[in-house]
């Protein structure tokens, strides 16, 4: 009996040691991955989903970890926003720096009052204000696109979620030619001056395909607030070549940050993961 309660407990070591292996291969070329930027099929191991687990952003959306469900999709409300430029400094993390000499910043007369913009998860939300990164902070299976534009918004709670969405080299972007207009009209103004101007949102989100990629994550300069809702548009954007130069010469983006590892998080979807 001892023998054969021997072989029993050696087989159980073998099945734990092949576990952690399992575990630490996928982990090791996730980060490698991530690190690289390159799309890596990483043997998904046996964990529950939770992607509510603590973490950064911004990260590399790979369809290894990616869930498909049947997600509700967000409802998109007030349109009509009144926006103003607003000059953000330097921010130093490491040897990286972070600058934005011009935000898309939205400044309500009453944030308390004013009408929330999207309905996500049954709460409302209030966009903040919306900014650009070039080129993008999210990359999906290792590819990285030219522009990527973020609508930071709040709830009542003061939770925050923020919406994503990438461009690509394309057609005239109608939406982004008023905003460089505004720019370069508020680059000659001074620096200091509000003067709110009515846009619409919907010129610029593709509210007529709402469907999303979601994850918990941070915001994605410091001070890196963190527990934040992301959901990334699977619709991905039209810029023209001259419109991207435009807003990298007006300074109107901001650098990037490099991809995050997703450690044990995982990317929600209700639609199918490509890079097109």
């Amino acid at each position: 009996m001892n023998r054969h309660f021997k072989k029993l407990s050696l087989i159980y070591l073998s099945f734990i040691a092949l576990a952690y292996i399992t575990n630490l291969a996928a982990d090791q070329a996730e980060q490698k991955a991530t690190a690289a930027g390159v799309a890596t099929q990483v043997p998904a191991p046996a964990r529950a989903l939770d992607s509510c687990i603590d973490g950064e952003s911004p990260v590399n959306i790979i369809k290894a970890r990616t869930h498909n469900l049947d997600l509700v999709d967000p409802k998109f409300l007030a349109s009509n926003v009144k926006i103003a430029f607003h000059q953000e400094n330097k921010v130093e993390e490491g040897k990286t720096i972070y600058e934005s000499k011009f935000m898309v910043q939205v400044n309500p007369a009453n944030p308390d009052a004013a009408k929330p913009n999207v309905r996500i998860d049954n709460e409302n939300y209030n966009l903040l204000q919306f900014h650009f990164h070039a080129p993008s902070e999210h990359r999906i299976e290792g590819v990285v696109f030219p522009l990527e534009g973020h609508f930071v918004h709040k709830n009542a709670k003061g939770e925050l979620a923020v919406i994503g969405l990438l461009f690509k080299e394309g057609a005239e972007n109608s939406a982004l030619k008023e905003l460089i207009k505004i720019a370069k009209r508020k680059k000659n103004a001074t620096i200091n001056e509000t003067k709110h101007i009515k846009f619409l949102l919907r010129h610029i989100l593709p509210v007529h395909d709402p469907r999303m990629m979601r994850y918990h994550g941070s915001l994605t300069t410091p001070p890196f607030t963190r527990n934040v809702k992301w959901l990334l548009f699977k619709h991905i954007a039209e810029a023209s070549k001259a419109q991207i130069d435009t807003i990298l010469r007006l300074h109107i983006a901001s650098s990037s940050r490099e991809p995050q590892p997703l450690n044990k998080r995982n990317i929600l979807s209700d639609v199918a993961i490509d890079s097109n």
